[in-house]
């Protein structure tokens, strides 16, 4: 006899963890941390198909407050790991979380090899354009002039362009957004989630501890620049449902200010 298969409606809280996040007050991992869980019951994902992947940083605590499997790695080393992980069993959903210091400092090899071979991994990328878990210095991500703790003068450096890297190595799916706006986070990694190959997914944010009325407003410039609305400082936990920001929504081409 044919077996019947039985579509079971997930929800978002199907997908969190007994543990509660850790991260500080008005964090935007925790916009990030609702939208995959909503994202993950929308296109009904089971709790045992799904693997996180994570490196060193605030957003790499992520898999400990999700109710699937996860790999909590080394500084740099997401893709490679999701990569192996994806070859050796690709009916698993996998997904990679990091930082713009993990994965364009010293995991940009992997990450350009990645787009390049266009394995099915979703890759989540926290952009705050500072490293946020040592409390504030540059990443490849910060603006020209910045100043942070190892930039007291400003940052003589342009930083590097993500998506732009990602569509030159051949990634076939790129989107961004921004960590207010849960809805349309949820939105974009439904998409890369049924997306047949790499998907990029880049999400700026304010990093709320390091100069924070600053650094929101650096975020906000980058934001309406590239064209994603102008967001609002808010605070964000986990379980809360953000407001969808005013203003354009991203494009794939999208280019970094």
């Amino acid at each position: 006899m044919a077996s019947v298969k039985v579509q079971v409606d997930r929800k978002p809280m199907d997908f969190a963890a007994a543990r509660a996040p850790i991260w500080c007050p008005g964090c935007g991992d925790y916009g990030i941390l609702e939208a995959l869980r909503r994202a993950l019951a929308e296109v009904g994902a089971r709790n045992e198909d799904v693997v996180l992947v994570s490196g060193i940083g605030c957003s790499s605590q992520l898999p400990h407050f999700m109710k699937t499997y996860g790999v909590h790695g080394i500084h740099g080393r997401i893709l490679p790991v999701a990569t192996a992980i994806k070859i050796s069993n690709p009916r698993l959903t996998v997904i990679g979380v990091g930082g713009d210091g993990d994965g364009y400092g010293i995991g940009l090899n992997h990450f350009l090899h990645a787009a390049r071979r266009n394995v099915g991994v979703v890759y989540i990328v926290s952009n705050n354009q500072v490293y946020g878990l040592t409390t504030g210095q540059m990443s490849p991500t910060t603006l020209k002039g910045v100043k942070t703790k190892t930039t007291p003068y400003g940052s003589i450096d342009s930083p590097v362009n993500p998506l732009a890297l990602a569509l030159s190595a051949g990634a076939t799916f790129v989107a961004r957004g921004f960590s207010g706006d849960v809805a349309h986070l949820a939105q974009i990694v439904s998409e890369a989630l049924r997306h047949r190959g790499f998907a990029l997914r880049r999400r700026l944010e304010p990093l709320r501890h390091v100069q924070p009325h600053k650094h929101l407003r650096l975020v906000q410039s980058a934001c309406v620049q590239a064209g994603v609305g102008r967001p609002r400082p808010r605070r964000l936990r986990a379980g809360v449902q953000g407001e969808p920001s005013s203003g354009p929504r991203s494009t794939p081409t999208a280019r970094y200010p």
